[in-house]
């Protein structure tokens, strides 16, 4: 935990022995969320350097690093610099670890007879070149699970976007995944809304959304599609997108932890308001 005084922009800089896993900050500033931002950079045997800037503040910030790793030696270099002002003051500084095993979970879902949702083609290369290498690897993990879902790619794919080429782009990559889905029998495929509030206004995401998948639905996908929400503000957009598409197989997955952290509407709202077509739920412990 490092407190730092003084306004202005302050960077932060981390150096640690190379890891496989997420680097996770908390910041505050007057108990309340500072804006950041965070790159990772330097990658290579031996260690990964993580800058960290945060926009002006006054007060005190208070910044907090965990690092879960199994087996994680202490960092070899934590420190934090002003930029545009001389005086910074740290009065504590402290790293926290964590040891914990990396959690097999087909193993988990084979002890307790749940299902698995498969995430290796999120990044849809891994459905073009890379195919040869991911495919033995997810029919291994699916061995003696009779459950599984399959989530689709969604780097740049969206339904509504103002390009025709670009919803063509995302048409193919949504037959892909139904495709694949249907490869290692999942009868269920989680595609995202494809909200971006840098880019369309709610009432055109709405509208050519459902466009989109009238257009998509005409052919019958031989599988359950639920539309996940994620940047999405209002539960309202979703909802209304799968009302007026109105198809038996098309109905919505609730990422509570996506809902927590970009919509202002209470959780047991978004639950109450999608209730009748939720058919899947991501589940996180952010709040």
């Amino acid at each position: 935990n490092a407190i730092v005084s003084k306004g202005g922009y302050y960077f932060g800089s981390m150096q640690l022995p190379a890891l496989n896993k997420n680097v996770l900050f908390t910041i505050k500033t007057n108990g309340k969320n500072a804006k950041f931002g965070i790159q990772q950079y330097g990658m290579d045997n031996k260690r990964i350097s993580i800058p960290l800037w945060l926009y002006p503040v006054n007060g005190t910030v208070e910044i907090k690093f965990i690092i879960p790793a199994s087996k994680l030696k202490a960092p070899s270099k934590l420190s934090f610099y002003s930029i545009g002002k001389k005086e910074i003051s740290i009065t504590a500084m402290k790293a926290e670890f964590t040891d914990k095993t990396k959690v097999d979970a087909p193993k988990v879902a084979r002890e307790y007879g749940l299902g698995l949702e498969i995430a290796e083609y999120c990044t849809a290369w891994n459905m073009d070149e890379k195919f040869a290498g991911v495919d033995p690897v997810v029919q291994k993990k699916l061995e003696g699970i009779s459950r599984s879902t399959l989530h689709a790619p969604y780097n740049e794919l969206f339904p509504c976007a103002i390009d025709k080429k670009a919803r063509a782009l995302a048409a193919d990559r949504y037959r892909q995944a139904i495709d694949l889905a249907k490869r290692y029998g999942s009868p269920k495929v989680v595609i995202h809304g494809g909200y971006n509030p840098w880019i369309y206004y709610p009432v055109w995401y709405v509208e050519q959304c459902i466009v989109f998948w009238k257009e998509f639905l005409q052919e019958d996908p031989g599988v359950q599609i639920v539309l996940e929400n994620v940047l999405e503000t209002e539960p309202q957009w979703l909802l209304d997108i799968v009302k007026a598409v109105d198809h038996p197989k098309f109905r919505m997955c609730l990422d509570v932890g996506h809902a927590s952290a970009y919509s202002k509407i209470p959780l047991m709202t978004w639950l109450e308001t999608w209730a009748p077509y939720i058919s899947h739920f991501h589940v996180h412990n952010n709040d």
